[in-house]
């Protein structure tokens, strides 16, 4: 897998064959200019570039699936399969997916179900069936904490009890997924990826998703990648810490969230012209030899070819694009259809083409240079900072490629910096009018001590009693303009993973009942001011998960 070079490779000498590169999976990895608005169904922005002298015209179509708030996405069932093997104690993997899945205990939502798997050269399911704000959540905690690598790697055991439990607390109104989190070195057990395939292909059809997460840069992206194309699923590389904790973060509705099963996309192309080259994982001339994919809420895709033109041939001035594909929430059948005007889409000032042909060719100076075993490419990199500059649009992104570039090439053209691209105890802590220039609005809070805490309700009240006008300050900045006949009611709940220091290392804003008007920007506003306080450092050094609910309301003036 291409990402892997990317991010480890080039620093710890990882050999990387030109066979690892997918062009299609590193392409999606960058973010492309949307303009079309949101919508309840895809959203699909279209680029078209004329050819020119021997650059052929070129097409590109980048597909986004609807945006899905935390606070709205659907109650889940997440069966979490996790490795812990000897080989994840490497590079310290381990230690870093623990701190990603610390993040995710402050993005779960009351009912939610959890199940958690772990597998070496056996299994064990230390958490079956866990029901978010009903169960205990330090017993999450500890669990995640407990987990130490050691052992083989029986990668078919887990799957095998991982979808077990998927089964068996599958809710039908809930999103019913497995989390595999694998450096896929599998060593024990059945290891053939045909037969680890279908135990994906199979719970696919019963409708259990699967989201993978490759760890390390020498992870089997080949059995990975054959595991989540048999289920459909997609799978994501995890190399850092940061990294972890953006997966399941900010990312972790959209590892979730499903927005559309079976999904296809046909291109009739213009008159007189050919495809020559695409970039996407499959392309064919029949329905039947493409393999339909899945695609989840908040994310994207970029579909990019090369086109030729047929000789002695009147080019056509319009294309069609024909969408179909199932919803996840009711299985209906659904069907897009658009037409684009090639004059019309060549006159955009999107930058989409020039970028995705940039990072094609940096794809093909990589291969090349792999399969001739030659390590200088000092001039192919110059030619690719002359097509960046032609961009002329500062790209932090490509800005991070092209440094990659300097690593990978003998010698470096140049340095260039750059930066790539978390028992109920009621306390009235206080009740305070905010007072508005319409309307009177109340504010309260009450607090969920952590069970068996090191820290106490008195020091966990002044903490928020410091840092109340915080809150405060949110709903008098995102609520001011809300009209006085418009009632306002709503709980935002502060979910906070407290660090060993007393600084939160975690920390997520989500409803806690059904949300009224001027819900988000608050909600927004106010993780964020959580996100930076501070309690005493916990008893007994170790981390402690709690949450604190406000209470936002105000009676409409008639």
């Amino acid at each position: 897998m291409f990402l892997r070079w990317c991010f480890g490779s080039v620093e710890n000498g990882y050999s990387l064959s030109s066979l690892e590169i997918r062009p299609h999976e590193f392409l999606n990895y960058f973010t492309f200019e949307k303009a079309s608005k949101e919508s309840q169904n895809f959203s699909i922005d279209a680029d078209f570039q004329q050819s020119s002298g021997e650059t052929p015209a070129r097409l590109g179509f980048l597909v986004n699936s609807p945006k899905v708030a935390k606070a709205l996405r659907k109650n889940a069932v997440l069966s979490i399969v996790l490795d812990r093997s000897g080989s994840m104690a490497g590079e310290n993997r381990m230690q870093f997916i623990k701190s990603g899945l610390k993040e995710m205990l402050v993005q779960l939502k009351n009912s939610d179900v959890v199940n958690f798997t772990l597998f070496n050269n056996g299994t064990c399911s230390p958490i079956e069936n866990f029901v978010v704000g009903t169960d205990d959540p330090a017993v999450l905690l500890n669990a995640i904490n407990s987990v130490r690598p050691s052992g083989g790697t029986d990668l078919h055991a887990g799957l095998l009890e991982g979808y077990r439990l998927a089964e068996k607390t599958n809710v039908a109104d809930k999103n019913n997924r497995v989390i595999l989190i694998t450096d896929a070195q599998a060593n024990e057990g059945v290891v053939d990826e045909k037969l680890l395939g279908k135990i994906t292909t199979a719970s696919d059809k019963l409708g259990i998703g699967l989201s993978g997460i490759g760890v390390g840069t020498a992870f089997n992206d080949k059995l990975f990648d054959k595991l989540t194309e048999d289920g459909k699923g997609a799978f994501l590389f995890v190399s850092s810490e940061k990294i972890a904790k953006r997966v399941f973060g900010d990312k972790f509705t959209a590892l979730i969230e499903p927005f559309a099963r079976n999904v296809r996309f046909k291109v009739n192309l213009p008159t007189g012209y050919a495809l020559k080259t695409h970039y996407a994982e499959e392309a064919a001339l029949k329905k039947q030899d493409i393999k339909p994919l899945h695609f989840q809420s908040n994310s994207s895709q970029f579909y990019f070819m090369d086109l030729q033109s047929k000789k002695s041939s009147p080019l056509g001035k319009e294309l069609a694009l024909e969408v179909t594909y199932t919803t996840a929430d009711d299985a209906k059948e659904m069907k897009m259809n658009m037409k684009f005007d090639l004059a019309a889409l060549a006159a955009r000032q999107s930058t989409n083409i020039a970028k995705a042909a940039l990072i094609m060719d940096f794809v093909r100076m990589v291969q090349s240079h792999r399969q001739s075993g030659k390590m200088s490419c000092s001039a192919e990199l110059v030619g690719l900072r002359k097509q960046y500059d032609r961009i002329n649009k500062q790209d932090g992104e490509l800005d991070y490629l092209l440094s990659m570039g300097d690593k990978f090439c003998e010698k470096p053209v140049h340095n260039v910096a750059f930066s790539a691209r978390a028992p109920n105890v009621d306390m009235n802590v206080r009740r305070g009018g905010v007072r508005f220039r319409r309307g009177d609005v109340q504010l309260t809070s009450f607090c969920r001590p952590p069970i068996g805490s090191g820290i106490s309700r008195e020091e966990l009240e002044a903490v928020v009693k410091a840092n109340f006008a915080q809150i405060r300050a949110c709903a008098e900045r995102h609520l001011h303009n809300e009209p006085p006949n418009r009632e306002i009611l709503f709980n935002i709940e502060a979910r906070m993973l407290i660090g060993k220091s007393g600084r939160i290392t975690s920390a997520s804003a989500m409803n806690s009942s059904a949300m009224g008007a001027g819900f988000f920007p608050v909600a927004r506003c106010a993780e964020g001011a959580v996100k930076r306080w501070k309690f005493p450092a916990p008893r007994g050094d170790r981390e402690q998960l709690t949450s604190c609910v406000f209470h936002v309301s105000r009676t409409p003036e008639h």
